[in-house]
Parts: C-alpha cells; sequence; structure tokens
C-alpha cells in the first residue's frame, strides 16, 4: 500500500523523523512494508474520551457520528463541545486523522473513530462522566480501544484521593473491569491513559488510584531525541512512552478560528496528551493485524517491542530523568530480562515491531490472554500494626511467600497505613528474583494519609512469581510516626510453561550483557518458541542447539519447539521432534529436520524443506520452493506466487501450487492441480499428469509417460528413454517422445513425429496420424481413420477403420480383428485374434497372414506371400508370382497363368492346379508332390518324397534321404547339400534321355560349370574311378552315383544317389552350376 499524500505529512516528525539522529513511531513500515500486508487500524474502532470533537474537520473521514456521545450537563448525542474544547479534536487527529490526501494523517489513519465528550476539569461531575464514558465505551460504542488523554489534578494537593470522593475512583475503577474483563467479546479492550504532566511537582502515577491502574496502558512522554519530557509524570504503572515534545506536533484542530490555531490544524500540541494517542494508534495497527489478541497480550507486546531510550542502561540518569535504567529478572526477552525505567515504563513504542508481534502472537496456538485466563499469586505479607523506624532510611521489610509460579505480567501491594506526614513516605517491592520496583517516594507534601491504598507496578513483567517477595517501607525524615497494619501483594499474569522467547533488534545491544544470554536454554518444558518477527534483519536460527545469529550476534537454543523469523531472509532449522517454523518476511530458508513439522514461509520467496516425518507446508505470499519426501502436505494460498515443490516421492501438487520437480532416481508419479503447472521429472520413469490447466510437462531421463488433457507442453530430451503420452484430447507428439494413447471416449485425434511412434485411439472415432518414421497405430474400437505417412507403418484394426497410405511410403503392416481388404498403399496384412475372418491384398506384392482360426486370404494382384498360420485356410494368390506357406491342411487357389508361385508347407502337400513351386519346411519326413505344370520341388531336412508329376519339374531332395520322382516331361535333379551317409538321395524314374541332374560346385568341388566334362565321368561296375579325372562314377550293376574329389581312386567315392541299374548313363547327363 503506497504511503498517504497527506501534505502535512511531513511535518508529522512523530510519524516519520526526517533526522536520521531523532526519533519517530516507526509506523512507515507498517503502513507500507517491503513485503506482505500493510496495516491501517481499518475494522478497528476507538473511543476517545475528551473534552469535545469537531466532527465536521474534513480530516476526520472516518469519525462515526451515529455513536458518539455527550455526557455533560444532560447527556445528548452531540459531543461537539464549546470553540474552546480543543483538545479532544487533536487527540483524534493523533489517532486518526484520515489519508485522503489533505492535511494531516494518524497513526492509524484507517481506524473508526468515535467521541465521548465529559465534564470539564477537574471536579466531581467529572470523575462521574468518565467512569460513565469508559463503560459506554465498551458496552455501547464497542470500542477496542479507548483513548484517555485526561487525568485529575497532578498537584500536591489532591495526591492519594485528597479532596474528591472515592467513591468516583471506585466507580472508574469498575468501569475499567468492565472494558477488559468483557470488551471485544470478552479478548478486553484496551484502554491507553496519559501518565500526566506534573514531573515538575514530583508527582508519580502510584499516587493517582486512577492513573496507576495497570489494567491500562500508561503513557509517559519522550523527546525527539528520547529522553523524557521535561513534564512528563512518572511511576512504576508506566508502560511505555509516547512523543510529546513541546509545541511540536502536528495534528488536527477545531476548524477555523476555534482552537488552538486560527487553521484547521495546529503544530503546538504536546504533552502525555499526544503521547497516549500515539500509542493508542499503534495499539489499532495491531488489533488490524490481529483482532485475535487479548487485552493483556496487547500490553506484552508494546513492553516487549519498546525501545530503550535516554540515557544508557547502567549509567545513571540525567536530566529530567529522576530515575536509573535497569533489567528485571525476565529471562525471555532477548536472552535475559526488560529494560524498565519509572520515567519510560518499558521504552519508547516502535510500532513496526509492535505490529511484527502482534501478527504472531498467537501462531503456535497459544490463547489469547484475557481477564478469564489471568493466573493470581495472593501473598499475604502483614497483619498486625507495626511502626517504621523515624529518619530510619533502611527501612523495614516485610516478606511473603508466592507458591505458584506463574509468569508475572503486573503486581499490586494494597497496604494500609497511617501518617502525618507523607512526604517521608518510601516503598520499595523487591521480587523473589532480587529486582526492585519504587512504587513511591517522597510525595504528597505535608499531607497526612490514613486508610488503604494500592500501588501498582508493571516493571517484573516476564519474572516467575513463585519465591519471597518483600514490601520494604521507609519513613525518611524524623518528627512523624508511620504505621503499617496491613500489606497485600497480587501478582497477575500468566500460568504456563509454553514460554515465548522474543528477540528485538536490540538483542546485539545487550547479548552477554545484563545477563542476557547467548545460549538459551528452556527448562521447564512446554511447548516453546522463538519469536524473532520483530527483528529486520536476517535470522539463523537452529532449535537443535547449534550456534546461528538474530541480529548479528550469535545465539543458539535447546529444548525450544517452535521458531518464527522476521523481516529479513531467515535460515530456521528445525530438530528431531515436531517443530511449528514461521517465515514471515524476506525470502526464507525453513528446514524441519526430523519429526511431523509445519512449516510456514509468510511473505516472500521462501525455501521449506519438510525433513522426515509427516509434515504440513504453506509457502504464503511468493515464489515459494517445497522440497518433500512425498508423506508431507502442502497448503498454498491463492495468488501466493509461483511456488515449486521438489519431491523425492511421488506426489500431487496441492492448490495453488504451480511447479513440481521429481528428485532422486526411483520411479515416480508427479500430479498437477487446476493451475498451469510444470511438471519435472527425474532420471527414473515417470509418469507426469498436469490434469487441468495449460501446464508443461518434461520426464528427463527414462521412460516416462505423460497424462495430457491437450492443452499441455511436453518436452523430452533426445535420447532420454521410451516415452509415451496418454491424451484425453487431440494430441500430436512433440520432438523426442515417442509414444501417443488418447484415453476417453470422445471422438479425438492423436499425431505422431519424425520417430518410430506408438500410437493408440480409444473408444471413439479417432484420426491417428504416425507421420514420418516406422510408426505403429491402433485406433481400438470405433470408426477410426489411420494415417501412416512416410516409414514402415504398423496398423492394428476391428475392420471397420480407414487405413490411408501414401504411395512409395514406406512398407507398411496391417492387423484386424476383422476381414479386411487392404486399402491402396498398404503392403501387409496380418489377421489377429480367434474369429474364422478373411484378409484381401490389393495391387502391391502383399504379405498376407492368418490367425489360428480358418481364414480365406486373398493376394489380389501383384507378387503375394499368404500364410494362413493354423486352421482350414484358403489362400488365393490372385495374379503376380505368389507364395503360400501352409500347413497341409489349407486350400489354396491360384488362377490359371496368374503368375510363378511357390508353396511352403510343413506338412505333406500336393500342389493344387496352378501353383508352380513346392517348398517342404521344418525336419519332419513329409512328401511333396506337383502338378501338370513344371514344377519346382524342394524338400527339407528330412528323409521326403517329392513326385514331380507331368510337366518338366525340377527335384531337389535336400538334405535327408530323399525319393525324387520326376514324372513325365524332362525333369531335374539337384544335388546342392553336404555329402553323407545320412544325405543320399534315390531317383526312381531316372531318363538318360530327358532327364538332368545338376550338380552344385561348392559341393561338388573340382568340377568345371555347366555340361559334365567327358573325362569327369566313368561307368562301371566298381562304382570306383578308373584315372585321375574321373569325378561322377555311375555303378552301373546297383545304380549307385557316386563322387570321387580327387580322381585317383585313393579315397573311397561318396555316394550321394542312386539310380535305376543299367542305364546308358554318361556325362551329358549331368549339369554343373
Amino acid at each position: 500500500m503506497p504511503l498517504p499524500t497527506d501534505p502535512l505529512l511531513s511535518q508529522q516528525w512523530h510519524l516519520h523523523n526526517p533526522n536520521p539522529l531523532l526519533l519517530d513511531l516507526n509506523v512507515f513500515g507498517v503502513w507500507n512494508p517491503a513485503e506482505g500486508r500493510a496495516y491501517t487500524g481499518a475494522g478497528v474502532r476507538t473511543v476517545i474520551i475528551d473534552d469535545g470533537f469537531d466532527y465536521t474537520h474534513p480530516d476526520f473521514d472516518n469519525y462515526d457520528q451515529s455513536l458518539d456521545f455527550d455526557f455533560v450537563g444532560g447527556n445528548d448525542y452531540d459531543p461537539f463541545g464549546l470553540g474552546s474544547d480543543a483538545h479532544g479534536t487533536a487527540v483524534t487527529g493523533i489517532i486518526g486523522a484520515a489519508a485522503d490526501g489533505t492535511g494531516a494523517v494518524g497513526v492509524s489513519y484507517g481506524a473508526s473513530l468515535v467521541g465521548y465528550r465529559t465534564e470539564g476539569l477537574i471536579n466531581d461531575d467529572w470523575l462521574v462522566s468518565i467512569a460513565e464514558a469508559i463503560g459506554y465505551a465498551s458496552t455501547n460504542a464497542l470500542g477496542d480501544t479507548i483513548n484517555i488523554s485526561q487525568g485529575i489534578a497532578n498537584d500536591l494537593d489532591s495526591e492519594f484521593g485528597n479532596g474528591y470522593n472515592a467513591a468516583r475512583f471506585d466507580a472508574i475503577e469498575t468501569a475499567i473491569g468492565t472494558v477488559v474483563d468483557s470488551g471485544r467479546g470478552n479478548l478486553g479492550g484496551t484502554i491507553i491513559k496519559s501518565a500526566g504532566n506534573s514531573r515538575v511537582g514530583n508527582y508519580d502515577v502510584n499516587s493517582d488510584d486512577w492513573t496507576n491502574d495497570t489494567r491500562q496502558v500508561v503513557v509517559a512522554a519522550v523527546d525527539q531525541n528520547g529522553f523524557v519530557s521535561s513534564y512528563s509524570s512518572y511511576g512504576a504503572a508506566i508502560l511505555v512512552s509516547g512523543f510529546g515534545t513541546p509545541g511540536e506536533v502536528v495534528t488536527t484542530d477545531r476548524v477555523g478560528a476555534d482552537g488552538y490555531d486560527l487553521g484547521d490544524f495546529t503544530s503546538t500540541f504536546n504533552g502525555t496528551s499526544s503521547a497516549a494517542p500515539m500509542v493508542t494508534g499503534v495499539v489499532n495497527l495491531m488489533y488490524d493485524a490481529n483482532g485475535g489478541l487479548g487485552w493483556r497480550d496487547v500490553q506484552t507486546i508494546l513492553a516487549m517491542s519498546a525501545r530503550h531510550v535516554g540515557s544508557a542502561v547502567g549509567a545513571g540518569h540525567a536530566a529530567p530523568e529522576q530515575f536509573d535504567w535497569g533489567f528485571n529478572a525476565a529471562s525471555t526477552w532477548n536472552g535475559g530480562g526488560m529494560h524498565f525505567s519509572n520515567d519510560y515504563g518499558y521504552g519508547l513504542v516502535d510500532a513496526l515491531a509492535a505490529v511484527r508481534l502482534a501478527e504472531t502472537w498467537l501462531f503456535t496456538g497459544t490463547a489469547a490472554a484475557t481477564s478469564t485466563n489471568q493466573f493470581s499469586n495472593y501473598v499475604d505479607v502483614l497483619n498486625v500494626a507495626t511502626i517504621i523506624p523515624d529518619g530510619n532510611l533502611t527501612g523495614t521489610n516485610f516478606t511473603g511467600e508466592a507458591f505458584f509460579n506463574d509468569y508475572v505480567e503486573r503486581v499490586t501491594v494494597q497496604m494500609t497505613f497511617s501518617t502525618t506526614f507523607m512526604g517521608d513516605v518510601e516503598i520499595y517491592l523487591t521480587s523473589p528474583d532480587g529486582t526492585v520496583s519504587q512504587l513511591i517516594a517522597d510525595q504528597a507534601g505535608g499531607l497526612d494519609f490514613n486508610g488503604t491504598w494500592t500501588f501498582e507496578t508493571q516493571a517484573f513483567r516476564g519474572e516467575r512469581a513463585a519465591g519471597n517477595w518483600t514490601v520494604r517501607v521507609v519513613d525518611d525524615a524524623g518528627g512523624d510516626v508511620l504505621t503499617v497494619s496491613d500489606i497485600v501483594i497480587r501478582t497477575f499474569g500468566m500460568s504456563s510453561a509454553n514460554d515465548r522467547y522474543v528477540f528485538t533488534n536490540e538483542y546485539s545491544d545487550y547479548a552477554g550483557l545484563f545477563g542476557h544470554v547467548q545460549a538459551v536454554v528452556d527448562a521447564n518444558g512446554g511447548v516453546d518458541t522463538v519469536n524473532a518477527a520483530a527483528v529486520s534483519s536476517a535470522s539463523v536460527i537452529y532449535l537443535n542447539g547449534v550456534s546461528g545469529f538474530i541480529d548479528g550476534t550469535d545465539v543458539s537454543f535447546s529444548n525450544i519447539e517452535n521458531a518464527i523469523g522476521g523481516d529479513g531472509g531467515d535460515q530456521i532449522f528445525g530438530s528431531d521432534i515436531a517443530n511449528q517454523l514461521f517465515g514471515m518476511r524476506g525470502n526464507d530458508m525453513l528446514n524441519g529436520l526430523g519429526g511431523d513439522d509445519t512449516l510456514t514461509g509468510g511473505t516472500g520467496n521462501d525455501t521449506l524443506n519438510a525433513g522426515t516425518g509427516v509434515d504440513s507446508l504453506s509457502g504464503g505470499v511468493g515464489d515459494d520452493v517445497y522440497v518433500i519426501d512425498g508423506s508431507d502436505i502442502i497448503d498454498e494460498d491463492v495468488g501466493g506466487g509461483i511456488d515449486r515443490v521438489a519431491s523425492s516421492a511421488s506426489y500431487q501438487l496441492a492448490a495453488n501450487v504451480e511447479y513440481l520437480t521429481l528428485t532422486g532416481t526411483a520411479a515416480l508419479t508427479g500430479i498437477g492441480n487446476a493451475l498451469n503447472n510444470v511438471l519435472n521429472g527425474n532420471s527414473g520413469a515417470n509418469t507426469l499428469n498436469g490434469i487441468t490447466g495449460t501446464d508443461t510437462m518434461s520426464g528427463g531421463m527414462g521412460d516416462d509417460v505423460y497424462v495430457t488433457d491437450g492443452g499441455d507442453i511436453i518436452s523430452e530430451l533426445a535420447a532420454a528413454g521410451t516415452d509415451r503420452v496418454m491424451s484425453s484430447a487431440g494430441h500430436s507428439l512433440s520432438a523426442n517422445v515417442e509414444n501417443l494413447t488418447l484415453t476417453g471416449a470422445a471422438s479425438i485425434n492423436g499425431y505422431g513425429n519424425s520417430l518410430n511412434n506408438l500410437i493408440y485411439g480409444n473408444s471413439g472415432n479417432n484420426v491417428l496420424g504416425g507421420g514420418n518414421g516406422n510408426d505403429t497405430m491402433n485406433g481400438t474400437t470405433g470408426t477410426d481413420t489411420l494415417i501412416g505417412g512416410l516409414g514402415d507403418d504398423v496398423y492394428t484394426t476391428d475392420g471397420g477403420d480407414i487405413l490411408t497410405e501414401a504411395a512409395a511410403a514406406g512398407t507398411d503392416r496391417v492387423y484386424s480383428t476383422a476381414s479386411y481388404g487392404l486399402s491402396v498403399n498398404l503392403e501387409n496384412l496380418t489377421l489377429i485374434g480367434g474369429a474364422a475372418i478373411n484378409g484381401y491384398g490389393n495391387t502391391l506384392n502383399n504379405i498376407m497372414t492368418g490367425n489360428g482360426a480358418n481364414n480365406v486370404l486373398g493376394g489380389g494382384n501383384g507378387n503375394d506371400t499368404l500364410n494362413g498360420t493354423t486352421g482350414a485356410d484358403t489362400l488365393i494368390g490372385g495374379l503376380g508370382d505368389d507364395v503360400y506357406t501352409t500347413d497341409g491342411g489349407d486350400t489354396l487357389t491360384e488362377a490359371a497363368a496368374a503368375g510363378t508361385d511357390s508353396v511352403f508347407t510343413s506338412a505333406s502337400l500336393s500342389l493344387s492346379a496352378n501353383l508352380e513351386n513346392l517348398t517342404l519346411t521344418g525336419a519332419a519326413a513329409i512328401n511333396g508332390y506337383g502338378n501338370v505344370l513344371a514344377n519346382s520341388l524342394t524338400g527339407n531336412s528330412g528323409n521326403n518324397v517329392l513326385g514331380g508329376g507331368d510337366g518338366n519339374d525340377t527335384l531337389n531332395g535336400a538334405a535327408g534321404t530323399d525319393t525324387l520322382t520326376g514324372g513325365t516331361g524332362a525333369d531335374t535333379f539337384i544335388f546342392n547339400t553336404a555329402l553323407g551317409a545320412t544325405n543320399i538321395d534315390r531317383i526312381t524314374d531316372f531318363s538318360v534321355v530327358d532327364d538332368t541332374i545338376r550338380l552344385e560346385n561348392a559341393i561338388f568341388t573340382g568340377l568345371a560349370n555347366g555340361a559334365l566334362a567327358v573325362s569327369a565321368f566313368a561307368a562301371n561296375l566298381t562304382g570306383l574311378a578308373t584315372d585321375a579325372l574321373d569325378r561322377i562314377i555311375y555303378e552301373t550293376d546297383t545304380g549307385r552315383l557316386m563322387f570321387d574329389a580327387d580322381g585317383s581312386g585313393a579315397g573311397a567315392g561318396v555316394q550321394f544317389g542312386v539310380l535305376t541299374a543299367g542305364l546308358a548313363l554318361t556325362n551329358v547327363d549331368f549339369f554343373v552350376v
């Protein structure tokens, strides 16, 4: 939120002092923070009890006339007052003059303002109206804060109620109780009361039974330089200080000539009357930051955030100061006790520090501190009348023990005594830890006193109550008698072991001094919290005993569970137990370590590292990074920045988180949310699912699966595994992604890329396009259109699909679960499933394969290959040189003059009409027979019977001992396999006139190609070579055919065949190839 532009703001030094050597309220950081929410008091209502209010003032846009009241005279609803009643208008402007671009601006310019006018100072009617106004401010106006910049006549003649009706003070006390007990829905309202302007008269607020009520925030005044103002009343009941420099505070004035100055504003306002509304404005800002605070919380926060000003601690005091600064014996403020002075209370209010603590005060589950849960000790110290030695400066000590070890917030001492000269009386209270608070000293001049009075002190805040409390009473001059007959001490505070260790920008000032330790060890159990929210610089906080730093100074913590950072870029480390860590502002790093932790980043770009355990993480506003192990829970605000999760386990992004990166090497699943996510895999096989939104997914290495709704960007590295996209909408594969599966039932389309893609449709009517590459496409159910594109593609169809293939776009195959005829440019067809279905080719050279049922395969035109596999299939080659593969139980149909066709069979087979060639497959002893055509018959490795039938046939028994019968015609018998005793073929009907034996020269070595030479042939009864040139020998009496490799007869010839004996066989019956 930008700063106000009101022209007088530059003169309101109390809001922002242009002189860096002087002080201000430090409010600009609350109104206009570098990051995070700004606070102006919006939603908070202040009731100002004063002399009159010019609600027509142009800077009172936020004044609520529907709730104001005039308690003067007959009581009415118009507190405007007289022209001279300017005090209330000035006070109101300090609290909440509107930020409207004109005039001045208030500390809490967004607060709602209500004026209550009371009787003029100072009389009995005035006290009556004060009591009524305080009560009604809470019950009728429902004020969150009540400002009272008024007090009794602070002079020697009016102290200790002299000249006043005591019942009026009792009524005021009752009204204060109404505010703190039941105001703000029983959280308690906050009354801010000026201490008074009677320092010159040596006036202590403890001599006023109203001003010393510590249920109020009693405010002293300081100058710009931080020293107490020369007029500011003092006393132990003061909590904090504001500014009251004489003649220098700029605020609103009555409009026109009325009021302090002639214009609508004044620059001469001062006194504790100006200091109190400054504190009221700060409290309004605190309530804006945290409306759940109790009234006791407000007091503690003000005290802990207040700044030391004036003389140095331990250096004595300088005029107009009357008291030295000292530290009490608390242990939870900056590693030790809190500074206090009867001149200043705990110091000058610091708006930014107070608001930062207010924001975080209830973070760790501590209940608001109210009247209901206020704890007290009652210590009955004295019940016997005791005369105090006259003129003895040592005085008399009265000691009583408090047994309940609660945290002290404020203490009262009720004493019944009598004296004929109050000016000689001094009263001191000492805590069990040795802190001394002066309750009263040398007051009231020559007045006497005989009755009961309650003295109050704020000085022991944060100390423990248990132990001996001592009241020291001194009669410091002779001539008068001081008798004390009853003393009761009451401590008020909090009974809890859940400690708050608060750190501020003053830690570096006192670390290691005055008992402020740098190794904080909690020794009383409970769930404790380090709160460094008021620290503006970066902190490093370890809860496991390791040394870090706050405010640039070393510190360590042990036995403390929770930690809260400040405005800097903090690093906070938990421990092995369950921790709550809060980063607040700045770019923080939170590390849960062990235990089930809660990590809250706050504003800024935070890194939250869960560690082990089931942790809960919330980044807040800013671009946050979550490091988790998958079992953790992330809660991110809407519009809370661009956030990232790094997970070592499968994980689905919580709402409002944008980025997910999977870590490690395991096969993990990463799921997005409704936002536009970026999902990054690790080196394992990941599944990434962006769900809704326009997501960007990158699997990295590994065989990854992408689940998309079609609007996502998928980025994959080259050679980074075999990846698949599962898409519920139309999708085109991006580079380096191999496979695509369409999901759902919608009629959507899917397209490949240049890789070898696997593309699957869904149950709708899909268009699948393979693109370049050797693609595999399956439309599954539906009437799909499959377009292979370039490459050797594979189509799977249920028969109802349209398959489109470009000419010369690769050698493609169709797998069909139903009868199917190949469309143009598709080469191959395989029937799948168990149904008796049929397949038909086209004009190309098709490869047709059946399934296990009885299929009809038709090759069509082209040189087709048909294989029915199992089942009694019908194979129809059609035109072209076709190849049939059969198991013997099929019907092979070939048209006449429809090409030269070949049959491969694993069972005995006789070629049907119009089939030319037969090859036996496998190793079984099966047989093959030709037809009337010129057949080529080839055996397998078994012992086959081959019969050529009619026609000029070619028979090749191949391996094994085969029986070859050429039948009619000029037949050729081929020997081209390795010779041996198990590979001797018998030719049953060799005709020397028509038939030929063809020899393979690689087997029959040494023979020249072509017709066998005359010299290389011999026919005799021995079967042996007769000279060195004989190679092929026909044993005429047995019909054996021998091969002599060297023709010498030195080695035995090798038989390779058997013919009919006695043939007139010559060399011309052999041909070598």
